[in-house]
Order: C-alpha cells, then sequence, then structure tokens
C-alpha cells in the first residue's frame, strides 16, 4: 500500500472528545416542539404529560424533565389521552388514531396494540374519549362503544357496540355506568351480557333525570357518584338526584380526583373559557385559578401530594398551580415554537426552519409559526409573539443564509421579504420596494416564496403571482424585476452553475430563465418553460427542484423524478429531461419513483438523492438506479408519510426531515468531501464499547478516497470507499466476524488528484 507525503498519527482520546456530541450512523433524533401539555397523569415519583408529538416526564423529587418520543420506542404521535394504572403499574397511552401504548414506567418499555386503528370493520367515529381502570382492565369508552382491555395479558377480551359516542365510564356499586351522548346507561357488572348494548339501562324521568339529556361525567369519588346530565352535576345514590353545581352557560368537561377533594373543570363554549372547582370533602366548594391564565382548552388535571395541580391544557406552555397559595406557573422548554414546517436550511451550524406553510391551492394560510433557528442545541424562536420587529410576519414559506456574511433572507407569502443581521428585521414589501401585491386578494398582500443567492450575492426571489413574477435585489441593494411571459405563478428557485434561474410553478411545469450579460437590459434574456407538452414531465404538478454535485437538475413531480443532464443546452429544444428506469422488486422496469408525489430532494455528499414524498422518504443512489432506504410511519420513528422538505449537515451527514408532524432527524453516513484530506481524521465511536454494535464512521476523508483497515500487525480485513467525505466499517473482517479487542489501523488514500496524491492514517480502538 502506497502512502503519500506526510503520516499523521492522533491519539485515540482526542477522536472521542472531537466525537462525543456525534449521533450513530442510522440513529434518529426528534426535533419536537415540546411547548403544550395536552394531557396529564402521574405515577408515585413522576408527572407524565403528553405534548405536542411526545411525552415530558416530570422527576417530582429531583424536579427535572425527560422526554420519551418516537425515536425512544413509541408506537405513534399525537397522543389524545395518558393514564397511569396504579394497580398495574402501567401508563396507558391513547393516539388520536386510536393506536395504543401500553408503557412501563420504570424501564419506558412499550407494548403497543393496533387492533382498533388497523381494524377496517369499524366505520365512523374509532376515536377513544375516556380511560377507566378497574383491577386488571382497562374500559375504553369510544365513539363507537366501550371495549375492554385486559393489561395482565395485553389483550382486548370484547366490546360492546353502542352506537352512540361514548364519553366517560366507571364503576359504582357494583354497576356499570356510562356517560354517552344520549344520556346515561348502566349495567349490572356481572350476571349480564354486556356486549349487548340492549341490556344496558338507560337511567330516565323515573330515576329523576330529563326526558332528553346528554352527560359527560359519571365518576365515583370515594363511594359518591358523580353524574352530570346537560350542564348541571349531580350526586345520584341510585334512586335520587342532588344537584351540586352549575354556571350559567358552562358546561361540565371532566372530574378528577385530588387530595380530599374533587377538581371540576367547567367551559364555556364556544370561546372556551374555564372555571375550575374544588369539592372538598366537607362538602364546601371553592373556584379556583384565575381565569386569565386558563386561557386554552382543559383536557385534564392532577393533584400530586404537594397539593400541586397540574394542568393539561390544548394552548401553549405547561401549567401549574398550588392549591395551597393559590399561584400558578407556566413551565416552558427549549424547542421550536410548533411542528409547522415548509422549508428547511441548513447554513453555517445552523438549522433555519421555516415554519408557515400555503394551502393547496396555494392561498394563504395565515399561519402564525414564524420561523426558528437551532444551534449548538439551543432553540431561537422568531414570530409575532415573541418578537417586537415582526408585529405582521406570516406564512414564512422559504430562509436564505448568506454563507458570507451570515445575513439571514426570510420569504413570507404574505408580507414579503425580510432581512436579518442577527439583531435588526427589516421588511421589503410593496410599500417600499418594486415587490407587488396580488390583485384580487382581500387586503394588499406580497407574496414572495423562493429565493436562491447567487455567485455576486444577488438575492433572487419569485414574487408569485404578480406581473413580473422574478425579482432579484442586487448586493448594493438595488432592485429590479423581469416579466416571465407566460406564467406569472412562480414559486421555488435554485440557480446553478450556469447561472440559469430554474422556478417551479404553482399550476404548469417548469420556467428557466436567464438575464444575459447585462442585468438591466431585457434584449439579451433568455427564457423557457419546459411542461409536460415539450418534455418527459407528465404532469402540470412541478414541486421541487435541486442541482447535484455534478450539476444536473432533479425534478420532483407529482409523478416521480424528471433529471435534467443538459449542462449549459438547457435552453435548447431538445433538452426535454429523463424519466430514469429502475428495476422494481418484481424485476420488472419502471421509471423512478413512478406515481409517486416527489415533494423534496436534497444531495447529500455522496451525490445520492434524499427523496421525500406523501409516501416516506426515499435514498436513492447517485445515478437514480437503486433504492439505499425507504423510511415510513410504519418501519421507522418518522412522526409522517408526509415529508415537506430535506436539508442536511453535509459536514456530519445529519439528515434533517421536515414532516407533517414535525423534525426529526436521521445520522445519513455520508458527508462532503474535499479535495484532499482534512487535517483532523477522525473516527467515532472511538474506542468502541463492548455493547456497541453499530457502525463505525471514518469522517474527514476526500470524495471517493480508498480506506482501508488492518490490524495492528498490518493484516488487511476490511476495505470500501468513501461516501463522499466519510468511510463506514461495520467492524467485521471479510468473514462477517465480529472484529476482536485490540487496535486497528485506518490508512485512507487520495490518489484522484494524481498531480498532488495525499493519505492518512488513523486508529480505532475495539473494546471486548
Amino acid at each position: 500500500m502506497r502512502i503519500y507525503l506526510s503520516i499523521i498519527l492522533a491519539l485515540i482520546f482526542s477522536f472521542c472528545l472531537k466525537a462525543q456530541d456525534n449521533l450513530a450512523i442510522g440513529q434518529w433524533r426528534s426535533l419536537l416542539p415540546n411547548t403544550t401539555g395536552k394531557y396529564v397523569t402521574q405515577t408515585p415519583t413522576e408527572v407524565w404529560f403528553a405534548s405536542d408529538k411526545s411525552i415530558v416526564i416530570f422527576d417530582k423529587e429531583e424536579n427535572s424533565s425527560d422526554f420519551l418520543d418516537k425515536t425512544d420506542g413509541l408506537s405513534d404521535v399525537d397522543i389524545r389521552i395518558l393514564k397511569y394504572s396504579e394497580e398495574n403499574d402501567i401508563i396507558v397511552a391513547a393516539y388520536q388514531n386510536s393506536n395504543i401504548d401500553l408503557i412501563n414506567p420504570n424501564n419506558l418499555n412499550v407494548f403497543n396494540l393496533n387492533d382498533i386503528k388497523r381494524n377496517l370493520n369499524l366505520q365512523g367515529d374509532k376515536s377513544i374519549y375516556d380511560i377507566y381502570f378497574y383491577e386488571d382492565a382497562a374500559y375504553l369508552s369510544t365513539g363507537f362503544g366501550i371495549v375492554k382491555l385486559n393489561l395482565e395479558r395485553m389483550e382486548f377480551e370484547f366490546t360492546t357496540f353502542t352506537n352512540i359516542k361514548v364519553r366517560t365510564l366507571t364503576i359504582h356499586n357494583n354497576k356499570f355506568y356510562a356517560a354517552t351522548a344520549d344520556g346515561v346507561y348502566t349495567a349490572p357488572l356481572t350476571g349480564s351480557n354486556l356486549l349487548d348494548f340492549s341490556n344496558w339501562t338507560r337511567l330516565e324521568t323515573a330515576e329523576g333525570f330529563p326526558a332528553s339529556y346528554f352527560s359527560n361525567i359519571v365518576y365515583n369519588y370515594k363511594g359518591t357518584l358523580y353524574i352530570s346530565a346537560n350542564d348541571i352535576l349531580y350526586t345520584y345514590d341510585g334512586n335520587t338526584l342532588t344537584e351540586v353545581l352549575q354556571y350559567p352557560d358552562y358546561s361540565f368537561d371532566f372530574v378528577q380526583s385530588g387530595n380530599n377533594k374533587l377538581i371540576v373543570n367547567m367551559r364555556l363554549l364556544p370561546d372556551l373559557r374555564q372555571r375550575y372547582y374544588a369539592i372538598e370533602d366537607n362538602g364546601t366548594i371553592t373556584q379556583h385559578i384565575d381565569p386569565f391564565f386558563l386561557s386554552g382548552v382543559g383536557t385534564s388535571v392532577i393533584e400530586d401530594e404537594n397539593n400541586v395541580w397540574w394542568l393539561g391544557d390544548l394552548s401553549q406552555k405547561f401549567k401549574k398551580y398550588s392549591f395551597n397559595t393559590e399561584t400558578t406557573e407556566v413551565i416552558t422548554f427549549n424547542s421550536p415554537y410548533s411542528t409547522s414546517n415548509f422549508e428547511l436550511e441548513y447554513a453555517d451550524n445552523t438549522l433555519w426552519v421555516a415554519g408557515g406553510s400555503i394551502t393547496d391551492g396555494w392561498q394563504l394560510a395565515n399561519n402564525l409559526s414564524g420561523f426558528d433557528s437551532y444551534r449548538d442545541g439551543t432553540w431561537a424562536q422568531f414570530n409575532q409573539f415573541n418578537n417586537g420587529q415582526l408585529p405582521d410576519i406570516q406564512d414564512v414559506v422559504d430562509i436564505e443564509v448568506d454563507p458570507g456574511s451570515g445575513t439571514t433572507y426570510i420569504s413570507s407569502f404574505i408580507r414579503g421579504l425580510y432581512i436579518f443581521d442577527g439583531e435588526n428585521f427589516q421588511n421589503f414589501n410593496n410599500d417600499n420596494s418594486p415587490l407587488t401585491f396580488v390583485q384580487g386578494d382581500a387586503e394588499a398582500n406580497c407574496r414572495v416564496v423562493g429565493m436562491a443567492l447567487d455567485d455576486n450575492n444577488n438575492l433572487w426571489m419569485t414574487n408569485h403571482a404578480t406581473t413580473e413574477p422574478l425579482a432579484v435585489r442586487e448586493a448594493n441593494g438595488n432592485w429590479k424585476k423581469f416579466p416571465v411571459v407566460g406564467n406569472n405563478n412562480l414559486a421555488k428557485i435554485i440557480i446553478d452553475q450556469n447561472g440559469n434561474k430554474w422556478c417551479t410553478t404553482s399550476d404548469d411545469g417548469l420556467v428557466v430563465y436567464h438575464e444575459g450579460d447585462d442585468l438591466n437590459t431585457t434584449s439579451d434574456d433568455q427564457i423557457r418553460h419546459i411542461r409536460s407538452t415539450n418534455s418527459e414531465i407528465t404532469v402540470k404538478q412541478v414541486l421541487h427542484i435541486e442541482m447535484d454535485l455534478d450539476g444536473d437538475i432533479w425534478v420532483g413531480t407529482g409523478d416521480g423524478v424528471i433529471i435534467f443532464e443538459c449542462g449549459g443546452n438547457v435552453f435548447d429544444e431538445s433538452c426535454i429531461g429523463v424519466r430514469r428506469k429502475v428495476e422494481r422488486a418484481d424485476e420488472n422496469l419502471a421509471y423512478l419513483l413512478e406515481s409517486e408525489t416527489v415533494r423534496c430532494i436534497a444531495v447529500d455528499g455522496a451525490n445520492r438523492k434524499w427523496c421525500g414524498t406523501n409516501n416516506g422518504l426515499y435514498l436513492i443512489s447517485a445515478d437514480g438506479l437503486d433504492e439505499i432506504y425507504h423510511f415510513t410511519v410504519d418501519n421507522s420513528p418518522l412522526f409522517d408519510n408526509r415529508i415537506n422538505d430535506i436539508t442536511i449537515n453535509n459536514k456530519t451527514g445529519e439528515v434533517f426531515i421536515g414532516t407533517g408532524a414535525g423534525i426529526i432527524s436521521f445520522q445519513g453516513d455520508a458527508t462532503v468531501g474535499a479535495k484532499t484530506h482534512n487535517a483532523n481524521v477522525f473516527a467515532f465511536p472511538n474506542p468502541v464499547r463492548p455493547d456497541y454494535e453499530g457502525p463505525i464512521a471514518i469522517r474527514g476523508l476526500p470524495q471517493d478516497a480508498q480506506v482501508k483497515i488492518t490490524d495492528i500487525n498490518g493484516t488487511l480485513i476490511f476495505e470500501t470507499e468513501s461516501n463522499g467525505g466519510q468511510a463506514i466499517w461495520d467492524g467485521r473482517d471479510y468473514n462477517g466476524r465480529r472484529a476482536s479487542s485490540g487496535v486497528y489501523l485506518v490508512f485512507s488514500v487520495n490518489d484522484r488528484n494524481l498531480s498532488n496524491p495525499d493519505g492518512q492514517v488513523t486508529k480505532i480502538l475495539i473494546m471486548k
């Protein structure tokens, strides 16, 4: 083996320091907005909140918090109800889609039950509205009836189909009581066929109930049965109703046992104001908590041993209330503002998230999420609720960062262009720039969608649905606009290596534009519309464009991917694109991602293509012929199969994926390679611990480096070629045997540049 120039030997402990913050290859990381405590329950030592897409766990004694989501083993997102069974020491999480997880709170092991979710014979409302524990069972109140779940055997025992929504259930004096949209129904605990709903008896006027009523509450509190009928809360002893509480125009929503008190929630419709009452064991009824603090939609409450109320609420933040001092507290976490994401951009070690949206019909969504940045583990939120310089910002749909100055450009589909220098914002719209508004809008809305910087730091942008839909703000601050005859509905934009501006449209194909040698005249401009009538594009729906490392343009459409390999000849009519044919699993040929709606494409350091669709995430080989991965919600921690956008940290290979339910990242195995070896080539993890079974990465290599791994005696056990600037070793030799304990040498040679080849050596320590 020839090693050119100097060989740099780095110490093992320095490799460990460099790699300590890296994800393992193939590992997922969630980037979710832990901003809302939607539902709350408690174990003897912890308080558990169902957050936006995850679970937040508070340790009562240590006053610390932890997080649990799909990357940690949860089966789904969007928890509707979270309840703890003390008798069975298990937490039941019921999701919005009726999926169910049984979680061991001690080791966080998860057992999934998806029978209700996947039962195609269940028509109509399958939602789970409440969970009631009795002995070794959880009784689920659902939109179609009552389901008994055996928590010991972790299986369903029976279903009572009611044909009406069951709001909640309880057991009192050996009888079931079910609160429904048609009143309260009851049945004996034993001696009756509970599966047949005709054996359940409705409580009617003979028992003192109204002739027509609905019920939201049946609750057994210390041997007393509480029942709501319409908007009045009663106690019921089996014969007599006794009124306990009502408030004009408020409806009862839920109750919960506290410390020597019953906590009652009431809600005013339609503005959702709330009232919380404590019915103490001595009969005293007291209203608690400042109503302003409770602006939101309460879902649940628990009281801990210190008389602190923890409140589940659909509004922002996590809420606490001290019953003793009648003081309130809001808990916040370091996280993005919301799950909303339209565009992702990774630049200068920072992830930027455009948190806005546009409707499918390309109308204003009035999304107030603004935008976020994520750097060194810290999130910063920018929107009209937390930044006085952004009073009107809405529908943020793109972010572009100048790599030289760090200036950040933000486009809004309703407020034009924002420029952020790290401290201050400037806003350009139809009032102070050539950007114009869309005629016919209810307000003077300035729709800027895509942006791209050229080699001269001129910012090009699309001013959607205007007579001059292409605009440029030059580096000196001057503005110019250009008409695009034939289509004004320009959307996303990229600039290729020849300076051509490629634009998607919201209604029909692509537009390619070049301004010629003189920006101030249109006489030398070139323009071409690429549609289904003059190219291999088969549909009008074009959603994304991306240039790969070879300068080819990859186009995501509503019917797969089209590749333009025309170089500087894009304005020739002969440049019609290529639909790559690939071999399917059945060995027949098909077009690349045929019939898939390809919403976004990102290119990694090995020139492979990450393609986001409505059906999950694909990784395609550099030439488009091989499918490497296809991740979906069913085979990966992905939060949603709808992929909005993808961006990549090319230094580490981490792939950031914006889904319809929030952002997640995946540690890829490719980084961008330089022309020569980095001075700090290193491996991770290093040392390789005995319990580690994953791949080992060697980073800091040039493109297509030849990598050989030997034992300390020089025996070759593995060789490969780098993926961009990174090589992967599975820790096994040629025979598939796990490498023994010891030090291994990694030799990397770059001889692509024959006039100046170079090489590197590093070490890997494997511990058994």
